[in-house]
């Protein structure tokens, strides 16, 4: 894996430039929207879909300019191997599929000891394992909003992903691991992308994702591979939720 030359401060200064931006564009936005608010109508599901996109191309550019620019680095050379970029996108998908196995065991596993709790002390934990299984408001708007309809399922498959790597393993894994070791960096790289997710329920399952996808990119040195695994999960989970949402 080449040289990081970047530093965490650097990835700080990034994200607080982004939120910034984010918020500046949110604003002038908004001032579009009252001066011409006959013309345009949208409902909250594409609201908050079109908010989230603006903020992911906020970090897109706080990374060109905080960080890219600044050290001359070209993102598409830097983080990806181009030679083994197909072998790449085959062992992230394996590795999802060899992930998903263990989570469905693990999630049946726990369903078994809750059902045979509640029939032997006539509780109701059972149910409330079940929250654990509501998959987030992100992933709802980008499934059940008409109005969000292909730009919601591809703020989940595609941007999602593309700027999450990018950000959490390309440029904080990186500078936390050149600083304080691999371990450490995949600790706290994981959990500041399980807390900035804002799951409280599936907490533990985004910092295990945020776990495999950096060991992913340590062991291939690519972004590819973790960038196919957090493709395949997010597929997954639209699937997932679209169907749910079918069957009520």
């Amino acid at each position: 894996m080449n040289r990081c030359p970047w530093t965490v401060r650097d990835v700080l200064l990034t994200f607080i430039y982004s939120i910034a931006l984010f918020f500046v564009v949110c604003f002038w936005l908004s001032v579009a929207y009252l001066v011409f608010r006959p013309s345009i109508s949208y409902t909250v599901g594409a609201r908050d879909t079109y908010a989230v996109l603006i903020f992911y191309f906020s970090l897109l550019i706080a990374m060109k300019v905080k960080i890219f620019a600044k050290y001359k680095i070209r993102p598409f050379d830097f983080f990806v191997v181009r030679p083994h970029v197909k072998e790449d996108i085959l062992y992230g998908i394996a590795m999802y599929f060899k992930f998903f196995l263990g989570i469905v065991g693990a999630v049946i596993l726990i369903f078994l000891v809750a059902s045979m709790w509640d029939m032997i002390f006539k509780t109701r934990v059972l149910q409330e394992v079940g929250i654990f299984m509501t998959a987030s408001q992100l992933e709802r708007l980008g499934t059940q909003e008409r109005a969000a309809g292909i730009t919601g399922v591809c703020l989940l498959f595609f941007f999602a992903p593309f700027f999450e790597e990018l950000f959490f393993r390309g440029c904080l894994y990186r500078a936390l691991r050149a600083r304080w070791g691999y371990l450490w960096a995949v600790l706290v790289s994981s959990f500041v992308f399980s807390l900035l997710h804002g799951y409280f329920f599936l907490f533990l399952y985004v910092f295990i994702v945020g776990i495999i996808l950096a060991f992913m990119y340590e062991k291939r040195g690519s972004l590819v591979a973790p960038l196919a695994f957090h493709m395949t999960n997010n597929l997954a989970v639209i699937l997932f939720v679209a169907t749910s949402y079918k069957l009520r």
